[in-house]
Protein backbone atom coordinates (compact mmCIF):
# COMPACT_ATOMS: atom_id res chain seq x y z
CA UNK A 1 0.00 0.00 0.00
CA UNK A 2 1.39 3.38 -1.02
CA UNK A 3 2.36 5.70 1.83
CA UNK A 4 1.49 9.41 1.81
CA UNK A 5 2.67 12.50 3.62
CA UNK A 6 1.41 16.07 3.92
CA UNK A 7 2.96 19.25 2.58
CA UNK A 8 1.41 22.20 4.36
CA UNK A 9 1.72 25.99 4.54
CA UNK A 10 -0.44 29.05 5.21
CA UNK A 11 1.57 30.99 2.65
CA UNK A 12 0.04 30.63 -0.83
CA UNK A 13 3.31 31.66 -2.45
CA UNK A 14 5.19 28.88 -0.63
CA UNK A 15 2.94 25.98 -1.54
CA UNK A 16 1.45 27.29 -4.78
CA UNK A 17 4.66 26.63 -6.70
CA UNK A 18 4.54 23.01 -5.55
CA UNK A 19 0.89 22.35 -6.35
CA UNK A 20 0.48 24.61 -9.40
CA UNK A 21 1.56 21.96 -11.91
CA UNK A 22 -0.78 19.41 -10.34
CA UNK A 23 -3.76 21.79 -10.34
CA UNK A 24 -3.05 22.95 -13.90
CA UNK A 25 -3.42 19.36 -15.15
CA UNK A 26 -7.15 20.15 -14.94
CA UNK A 27 -7.50 23.92 -14.78
CA UNK A 28 -11.28 23.88 -15.21
CA UNK A 29 -11.95 21.42 -12.38
CA UNK A 30 -9.54 23.29 -10.11
CA UNK A 31 -10.51 26.82 -11.15
CA UNK A 32 -11.94 27.76 -7.75
CA UNK A 33 -8.83 26.70 -5.85
CA UNK A 34 -6.48 28.23 -8.43
CA UNK A 35 -8.36 31.53 -8.36
CA UNK A 36 -8.36 31.73 -4.56
CA UNK A 37 -4.65 30.89 -4.38
CA UNK A 38 -3.81 33.53 -6.98
CA UNK A 39 -5.91 36.08 -5.08
CA UNK A 40 -4.36 35.25 -1.70
CA UNK A 41 -0.85 35.41 -3.19
CA UNK A 42 -1.54 38.87 -4.65
CA UNK A 43 -3.58 40.31 -1.79
CA UNK A 44 -3.35 38.25 1.42
CA UNK A 45 -6.12 38.88 3.94
CA UNK A 46 -5.01 37.84 7.45
CA UNK A 47 -7.27 35.22 8.98
CA UNK A 48 -9.05 34.25 5.75
CA UNK A 49 -6.84 31.29 4.82
CA UNK A 50 -7.01 28.65 7.55
CA UNK A 51 -5.73 25.57 5.72
CA UNK A 52 -3.60 24.89 2.66
CA UNK A 53 -2.11 21.47 2.10
CA UNK A 54 -1.07 18.94 -0.50
CA UNK A 55 -0.85 15.18 -0.09
CA UNK A 56 2.17 13.53 -1.72
CA UNK A 57 3.72 10.08 -1.89
CA UNK A 58 7.14 9.35 -0.46
CA UNK A 59 8.79 10.35 -3.74
CA UNK A 60 7.14 13.78 -3.58
CA UNK A 61 4.53 13.25 -6.29
CA UNK A 62 1.42 15.25 -5.41
CA UNK A 63 -1.85 13.31 -5.45
CA UNK A 64 -4.21 16.00 -4.20
CA UNK A 65 -4.61 19.37 -2.53
CA UNK A 66 -7.05 21.19 -0.26
CA UNK A 67 -7.73 24.79 0.66
CA UNK A 68 -9.77 26.08 3.58
CA UNK A 69 -11.14 29.61 4.07
CA UNK A 70 -12.49 30.70 7.45
CA UNK A 71 -16.09 29.61 7.99
CA UNK A 72 -16.38 27.97 4.55
CA UNK A 73 -16.28 24.34 3.34
CA UNK A 74 -12.86 22.91 2.59
CA UNK A 75 -12.16 22.89 -1.17
CA UNK A 76 -10.76 19.63 -2.54
CA UNK A 77 -8.89 18.93 -5.74
CA UNK A 78 -9.19 15.70 -7.66
CA UNK A 79 -7.69 12.90 -5.53
CA UNK A 80 -7.43 9.48 -7.10
CA UNK A 81 -6.56 7.22 -4.15
CA UNK A 82 -8.59 6.71 -0.98
CA UNK A 83 -5.42 6.39 1.11
CA UNK A 84 -4.42 9.88 -0.02
CA UNK A 85 -7.84 11.19 1.02
CA UNK A 86 -7.48 9.49 4.41
CA UNK A 87 -4.07 11.11 4.96
CA UNK A 88 -5.57 14.51 4.13
CA UNK A 89 -8.60 14.05 6.41
CA UNK A 90 -6.42 13.09 9.36
CA UNK A 91 -4.26 16.17 8.85
CA UNK A 92 -7.19 18.56 8.51
CA UNK A 93 -8.94 17.07 11.55
CA UNK A 94 -5.82 17.47 13.70
CA UNK A 95 -5.62 21.17 12.85
CA UNK A 96 -9.16 22.27 12.10
CA UNK A 97 -11.69 20.01 13.88
CA UNK A 98 -14.40 22.66 13.56
CA UNK A 99 -14.56 22.33 9.77
CA UNK A 100 -18.07 23.13 8.53
CA UNK A 101 -17.99 20.99 5.38
CA UNK A 102 -16.22 20.00 2.19
CA UNK A 103 -16.71 20.63 -1.52
CA UNK A 104 -15.02 18.81 -4.36
CA UNK A 105 -15.28 16.22 -7.15
CA UNK A 106 -17.87 13.57 -6.32
CA UNK A 107 -15.65 10.65 -5.31
CA UNK A 108 -13.00 12.38 -3.14
CA UNK A 109 -15.67 14.59 -1.53
CA UNK A 110 -17.73 11.53 -0.57
CA UNK A 111 -14.66 9.70 0.74
CA UNK A 112 -13.55 12.75 2.71
CA UNK A 113 -17.03 13.16 4.25
CA UNK A 114 -17.26 9.47 5.19
CA UNK A 115 -13.81 9.37 6.81
CA UNK A 116 -14.44 12.71 8.53
CA UNK A 117 -17.66 11.38 10.06
CA UNK A 118 -15.86 8.31 11.42
CA UNK A 119 -13.16 10.48 13.03
CA UNK A 120 -15.29 13.33 14.33
CA UNK A 121 -18.67 11.80 14.98
CA UNK A 122 -20.23 14.68 13.04
CA UNK A 123 -23.49 14.22 11.18
CA UNK A 124 -22.72 14.55 7.47
CA UNK A 125 -25.26 15.80 4.90
CA UNK A 126 -24.81 16.27 1.18
CA UNK A 127 -26.16 19.79 0.68
CA UNK A 128 -25.62 20.67 -2.97
CA UNK A 129 -24.69 18.89 -6.19
CA UNK A 130 -23.15 21.20 -8.77
CA UNK A 131 -21.63 21.07 -12.23
CA UNK A 132 -18.59 23.00 -13.42
CA UNK A 133 -18.90 24.43 -16.93
CA UNK A 134 -16.27 25.93 -19.20
CA UNK A 135 -16.67 28.26 -22.18
CA UNK A 136 -14.08 29.00 -24.85
CA UNK A 137 -16.36 30.49 -27.52
CA UNK A 138 -19.72 32.21 -27.21
CA UNK A 139 -22.35 30.67 -29.47
CA UNK A 140 -24.24 33.01 -31.79
CA UNK A 141 -27.35 34.53 -30.26
CA UNK A 142 -29.28 37.73 -30.07
CA UNK A 143 -28.94 40.33 -27.32
CA UNK A 144 -31.71 42.53 -26.05
CA UNK A 145 -31.80 46.32 -26.22
CA UNK A 146 -30.95 46.70 -22.54
CA UNK A 147 -27.72 48.49 -21.66
CA UNK A 148 -24.89 46.91 -19.70
CA UNK A 149 -22.21 48.70 -17.74
CA UNK A 150 -19.45 48.11 -15.24
CA UNK A 151 -20.47 48.48 -11.60
CA UNK A 152 -18.74 51.32 -9.75
CA UNK A 153 -18.20 52.06 -6.04
CA UNK A 154 -21.29 54.27 -6.02
CA UNK A 155 -23.36 51.10 -6.63
CA UNK A 156 -22.23 49.58 -3.32
CA UNK A 157 -25.46 50.10 -1.37
CA UNK A 158 -27.88 48.37 -3.73
CA UNK A 159 -25.32 45.74 -4.73
CA UNK A 160 -24.94 44.84 -1.06
CA UNK A 161 -28.71 44.49 -0.70
CA UNK A 162 -28.92 42.28 -3.79
CA UNK A 163 -25.98 40.14 -2.67
CA UNK A 164 -27.52 39.63 0.78
CA UNK A 165 -30.66 38.35 -0.94
CA UNK A 166 -28.64 36.16 -3.32
CA UNK A 167 -26.58 34.69 -0.47
CA UNK A 168 -29.65 33.88 1.60
CA UNK A 169 -31.39 32.33 -1.41
CA UNK A 170 -28.56 30.35 -2.99
CA UNK A 171 -26.01 29.79 -0.22
CA UNK A 172 -27.90 28.57 2.80
CA UNK A 173 -24.72 27.29 4.44
CA UNK A 174 -23.43 30.86 4.95
CA UNK A 175 -24.09 31.79 8.57
CA UNK A 176 -23.74 35.57 8.11
CA UNK A 177 -25.13 36.56 4.69
CA UNK A 178 -24.53 40.27 5.22
CA UNK A 179 -20.85 39.86 6.06
CA UNK A 180 -20.36 37.44 3.17
CA UNK A 181 -22.16 39.84 0.82
CA UNK A 182 -20.08 42.80 2.02
CA UNK A 183 -16.85 40.90 1.34
CA UNK A 184 -18.05 39.76 -2.09
CA UNK A 185 -19.08 43.23 -3.17
CA UNK A 186 -16.03 44.98 -1.72
CA UNK A 187 -13.56 42.59 -3.41
CA UNK A 188 -15.20 43.03 -6.79
CA UNK A 189 -15.52 46.82 -6.57
CA UNK A 190 -12.04 47.41 -5.19
CA UNK A 191 -10.07 45.12 -7.49
CA UNK A 192 -8.50 45.70 -10.87
CA UNK A 193 -11.60 45.81 -13.07
CA UNK A 194 -10.44 43.18 -15.56
CA UNK A 195 -9.82 40.62 -12.82
CA UNK A 196 -12.87 41.20 -10.58
CA UNK A 197 -16.09 43.13 -10.85
CA UNK A 198 -19.79 43.19 -11.60
CA UNK A 199 -21.52 43.88 -14.87
CA UNK A 200 -24.99 45.39 -14.57
CA UNK A 201 -27.86 45.09 -17.04
CA UNK A 202 -30.18 48.10 -16.96
CA UNK A 203 -33.58 48.83 -18.43
CA UNK A 204 -34.51 52.52 -18.58
CA UNK A 205 -31.64 53.24 -16.19
CA UNK A 206 -32.82 50.72 -13.58
CA UNK A 207 -30.60 47.75 -12.61
CA UNK A 208 -32.35 44.47 -13.50
CA UNK A 209 -29.61 41.81 -13.34
CA UNK A 210 -25.97 41.41 -12.29
CA UNK A 211 -23.19 39.04 -13.24
CA UNK A 212 -20.04 38.99 -11.14
CA UNK A 213 -16.64 37.72 -12.16
CA UNK A 214 -13.46 37.04 -10.18
CA UNK A 215 -10.82 34.43 -9.43
CA UNK A 216 -8.53 34.64 -12.47
CA UNK A 217 -6.56 31.48 -13.20
CA UNK A 218 -3.57 31.27 -15.56
CA UNK A 219 -5.89 31.02 -18.57
CA UNK A 220 -9.38 31.79 -17.33
CA UNK A 221 -11.76 33.49 -14.93
CA UNK A 222 -14.90 32.48 -13.04
CA UNK A 223 -18.37 33.98 -13.37
CA UNK A 224 -20.33 34.29 -10.10
CA UNK A 225 -22.82 35.32 -8.98
CA UNK A 226 -25.57 35.50 -11.58
CA UNK A 227 -28.55 37.18 -9.93
CA UNK A 228 -31.85 38.62 -11.05
CA UNK A 229 -34.22 39.96 -8.35
CA UNK A 230 -37.65 38.30 -8.37
CA UNK A 231 -39.54 41.22 -10.02
CA UNK A 232 -37.29 40.99 -13.10
CA UNK A 233 -37.18 37.23 -13.57
CA UNK A 234 -38.57 35.40 -16.59
CA UNK A 235 -37.49 38.06 -19.08
CA UNK A 236 -34.23 36.47 -20.29
CA UNK A 237 -32.05 39.06 -18.57
CA UNK A 238 -29.69 36.53 -16.95
CA UNK A 239 -28.95 34.55 -20.12
CA UNK A 240 -28.49 37.78 -22.10
CA UNK A 241 -26.09 39.25 -19.55
CA UNK A 242 -24.14 36.00 -19.15
CA UNK A 243 -23.69 35.86 -22.93
CA UNK A 244 -22.47 39.45 -23.13
CA UNK A 245 -20.19 39.25 -20.09
CA UNK A 246 -18.69 35.95 -21.28
CA UNK A 247 -17.82 37.55 -24.61
CA UNK A 248 -16.38 40.60 -22.86
CA UNK A 249 -14.12 38.40 -20.74
CA UNK A 250 -12.89 36.58 -23.85
CA UNK A 251 -12.30 39.95 -25.53
CA UNK A 252 -10.17 40.99 -22.56
CA UNK A 253 -7.87 38.05 -23.28
CA UNK A 254 -9.15 35.23 -21.10
CA UNK A 255 -9.09 31.93 -22.97
CA UNK A 256 -11.71 30.24 -20.78
CA UNK A 257 -14.64 31.27 -18.62
CA UNK A 258 -15.86 29.00 -15.82
CA UNK A 259 -19.07 28.81 -13.85
CA UNK A 260 -20.79 26.55 -11.33
CA UNK A 261 -24.44 25.54 -11.57
CA UNK A 262 -26.82 23.82 -9.17
CA UNK A 263 -27.84 20.49 -10.73
CA UNK A 264 -31.24 20.87 -9.06
CA UNK A 265 -31.95 23.74 -11.48
CA UNK A 266 -32.19 22.21 -14.98
CA UNK A 267 -33.29 25.54 -16.49
CA UNK A 268 -30.03 27.35 -15.73
CA UNK A 269 -27.97 24.36 -16.88
CA UNK A 270 -29.79 24.41 -20.24
CA UNK A 271 -29.48 28.20 -20.61
CA UNK A 272 -25.72 28.19 -20.05
CA UNK A 273 -25.19 25.46 -22.64
CA UNK A 274 -27.09 27.60 -25.16
CA UNK A 275 -24.52 30.34 -24.53
CA UNK A 276 -21.64 27.94 -25.20
CA UNK A 277 -20.74 26.51 -21.80
CA UNK A 278 -19.69 22.85 -21.85
CA UNK A 279 -19.85 20.49 -18.84
CA UNK A 280 -16.50 19.67 -17.23
CA UNK A 281 -17.23 17.69 -14.06
CA UNK A 282 -19.72 17.36 -11.22
CA UNK A 283 -18.96 18.25 -7.62
CA UNK A 284 -20.72 17.74 -4.30
CA UNK A 285 -20.81 19.84 -1.16
CA UNK A 286 -21.24 18.26 2.27
CA UNK A 287 -22.17 19.94 5.54
CA UNK A 288 -20.70 18.77 8.86
CA UNK A 289 -22.90 19.19 11.94
CA UNK A 290 -21.61 18.69 15.47
CA UNK A 291 -23.71 16.11 17.31
CA UNK A 292 -25.00 17.18 20.75
CA UNK A 293 -23.07 15.76 23.66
Amino acid sequence: MEQFRMMRSLSPTTLFSDVREFLMNDEATHNLMLGLLESEARNPRPGDLVYLGAVANQQGKIHGAALGMAGRPLILSKIGLEEAVKCLVQDVFSLYPGLVGVIGPIRPAAEFARIWASLSGDAVTREVSERIYQLTDVLPGSSGPEQIRQAVPEDYSWLLSWMVDFTAEAMGEVTDPRDFAHRSVTVRLAGEWRSAGFMVLEESGNPCCIVGYSGPTPHGIRIAPVYTPPPYRGRGYASDLVRRVSQQLLDWGYQRVFLFTDLANPTSNHIYQQVGYQPVTDIDQYHFQRRPL
